[in-house]
């Protein structure tokens, strides 16, 4: 019998990660997957359907010892985890505690305790700055965040601190959802 893959979900319920941990919740013959998300109100009603299917483990990317917690023997970690606009515009010291150190920090956890872990990570197409000129955006094209994007720049950043990690890793980035 084929072992189970193990699979830590950062963000599960926001936008993306709420979707992503539907689907995973339907495979859950396939996979032992780790919810982690911040704990509120909004994240405790929106996961708790997915208690029985889900290890839900509630934590801050910003605390070394909460991210210690979820990241040992993972296969794959999806990394949504995020502040993103308006509220990143409106707190951007926050989003960059979340998204760049945040990410600093799962990135370090899983290469000490899950270092052949596969990282899948969302970043922004806001990395490009404004392209209502040139909206096609091509392989090579270089960051340039708009002025005053605090955003982009904590993308950017987490960006380069995957790219200079140890682990095997995808970045793709969204757009506008």
């Amino acid at each position: 019998m084929k072992r189970k893959l193990n699979i830590l979900l950062t963000g599960a319920s926001g936008a993306v990660g709420y979707e992503v941990i539907k689907q995973l919740a339907k495979k859950k013959a396939h996979f032992n997957v780790t919810a982690f998300d911040q704990k509120t109100q909004q994240s405790k009603r929106k996961l708790s359907k997915f208690r029985k299917d889900v290890q839900l483990i509630y934590g801050d990317l910003r605390k070394i010892e909460d991210v210690q917690k979820v990241t040992s023997n993972v296969d794959v970690a999806i990394h949504l985890g995020a502040i993103i606009p308006p509220l990143a515009d409106q707190y951007p010291e926050l989003a960059w505690q979340v998204n760049a150190i945040g990410t600093e920090n799962l990135i370090q956890q899983l290469e000490q305790q899950s270092p052949e872990a596969f990282l899948l990570y969302s970043s922004s197409i806001s990395i490009y700055g404004d392209r209502i000129d040139s909206p096609f955006i091509r392989v090579g094209d270089r960051l340039a965040p708009s002025e005053g994007d605090a955003y982009a720049l904590t993308k950017i950043k987490a960006e380069q601190i995957i790219q200079e990690s140890k682990l095997k890793w995808s970045i793709f980035r969204l757009t506008a959802i």
